[in-house]
Formats: structure tokens, sequence, C-alpha cells
């Protein structure tokens, strides 16, 4: 009583309370051993010895590839694709999405909305051998089953969204097979899966712009790293996630210098164009991909801890 009875705003000893009761659970969180790569790496016998050579990990992404018929090696795409290829996987993520499906208040979706969507993915539209246009994704877009933003819930409660695969990110290249109706949404190949995407999150190019990867690229080893316009770091552009390939726009010249690199933009009619942009020079980063060592995988996968699926 006497310390609430204390002259201090009630603001201020509501937050100071509510930041030891959030604070302390997080580190002792950040405390504990096992929450710590070292923790594990030092558990392995040779933690640094390759587990497949680069010739090894080539051999294994084509067995991959070959098996997993939804994903694909964008740069030995063929220039057009047949259009009853595009109709069967259009129509086949149609059939697996049935019209049992609840909106995000709980509701089922009526007849007309399915009936609207199908109508959309512009089915009779489909070119009997149509030329693939290639891209760069310049925002972050989702990669949806069906062309709409609404979510699909197996259940009134809600849950998961059924028609959400995954989403794409800056400096992906994706390849364009069909659009939608209204000219909002393409059906995209990704080199994992294929899904609508909506088209203002892609810039087109010749695929030879597209595909350009030097063999100097900066792979991003962190979980997310920031993209700049300017040297000093001051004006954000955009945001790349582990994996994305940077090419390097000359040599970095020494340990404080930012990386300067290029990056995808849209023109002023939709096209691809590479502009300069900058990381941090203690971006987590890496000259050419990490070596294929347990240690590295513990590692990588510890940067992502704590993020949510």
């Amino acid at each position: 009583t006497k310390y609430l009875n204390l002259d201090i705003p009630k603001k201020i000893l509501l937050g100071a309370l509510f930041l030891l009761l959030f604070l302390i659970p997080a580190l002792s969180y950040a405390a504990t051993p096992i929450n710590s790569p070292s923790f594990w790496i030092k558990k392995l016998k040779n933690p640094d010895d390759s587990v497949l050579s680069m010739d090894e990990i080539e051999t294994l992404n084509s067995m991959i590839l070959d098996d997993v018929e939804h994903m694909a090696d964008m740069e030995s795409m063929p220039e057009t694709v047949f259009g009853d290829r595009v109709f069967e996987w259009l129509w086949t993520g149609f059939l697996l999405n049935p019209v049992e499906r609840y909106d995000s208040s709980g509701k089922k979706y009526p007849e007309e909305f399915i009936d609207e969507v199908a109508y959309n993915m512009g089915l009779d539209a489909i070119a009997e051998e149509a030329e693939i246009r290639f891209g760069v994704v310049v925002s972050r877009g989702d990669i949806r089953a069906l062309p709409t933003d609404e979510p699909m819930y197996t259940s009134r409660r809600g849950g998961f969204d059924t028609i959400q695969y995954t989403s794409a990110h800056p400096t992906e290249s994706v390849a364009l097979l069909h659009e939608s109706r209204d000219g909002e949404w393409g059906f995209f190949q990704t080199s994992t899966l294929r899904g609508w995407m909506r088209l203002e999150n892609v810039a087109f190019g010749e695929r030879a712009d597209v595909m350009a990867v030097t063999d100097d690229f900066l792979v991003v080893t962190g979980s997310h790293v920031k993209v700049y316009r300017d040297s000093a770091m001051k004006e954000p552009f955009s945001e790349v996630k582990m994996g994305a390939l940077l090419r390097p726009d000359g040599q970095k010249k020494g340990e404080g210098e930012p990386w300067k690199v290029f990056f995808p933009e849209k023109g002023p009619s939709g096209e691809l164009v590479w502009v300069q942009a900058y990381l941090s020079p203690k971006a987590d980063v890496n000259v050419g991909y990490l070596p294929y060592t347990r240690k590295n995988i513990i590692r990588q996968a510890f940067k992502m801890l704590g993020e949510e699926y």
C-alpha cells in the first residue's frame, strides 16, 4: 500500500511492473544453455568436417528437382509452356480447395464467391503455348493457391489459412506462366513451388538480366538483413532473407566500408531495373556459399530461434 501511495504517476509504475514481468523470463530464456548454438556444437565430433562437397551438393539438388514435381531450376526453364500443363496446375489447385471453407469471421464462403475466384483464374484464356515472362521479386509477396487475399479456413474457429503456400522475397527469380482475368495476379513458378502472387510485387525483364549472378556473389546468412539506398544507411530500401543472393557492385574496400550491391527495383513501366544499394559493413552475409558443415547448419538454424513459422 505504501508504494502505491507514493507520488509516482500510475502509468510509469504499471509500466515498470510489466517490464519486470516480461524481462525476467526473457533473460532467463536467453541464458538457458540449450538456446545457444555452441551448446550443441560442442557435443559434435569434428563439427567442421564437410557433410557434402560442392559436387555432391549439386547431385543432391538434381535428385530433389527430379523427385519434386512442383520445384524448378529457374536457369534451365524453357522459353514457353504448354497451355494444357498450366490448366492442369491451375485446376488441381482449385480442386484442392473445395467450397467447404470459412472466412475470418467464421462464415462459410458462399458459392458465388468461389465462382468469382474461379472466373478470375481465366481458365478459358490460357494460350495453347504461352511465352514465359521472367522477373525478379522487388517486394515481399504471398504465394497462394488461389488468386485472392481472402483467407480460407477449414473450420469456423479459424486456424491455418489453407491457401497460403509461402512468401516470395526480394531478389528471387520467378517465371510468370499465366495472368488472372483482372490483371492483378500472376501464376508463377518459383524455385520451390507454383502459385498465385500479386503482379505488383514483381519487376519483369529479359531472362539474361533476371538470372544475372556473378562468381563473387554474396549470400545472406542472417535471418533478415536490411538494405539501404544510401551509403550512410539512413534511407531504408528493403529487407532480404537468409539464402538471398546479391551481386556486389565493386570490391569492398575496408572493414568499415558498407557493402555496395545491385538491387532490383521497378522502373516507370514496371520493368526490371538494377539500382545501387548498400548493406551495413557488419551485415550478416558471406562471399559465396557457406561450407556444408554441421557447425554451419546449427549456427544458421539458431539465427531463427524464436521466429514464428
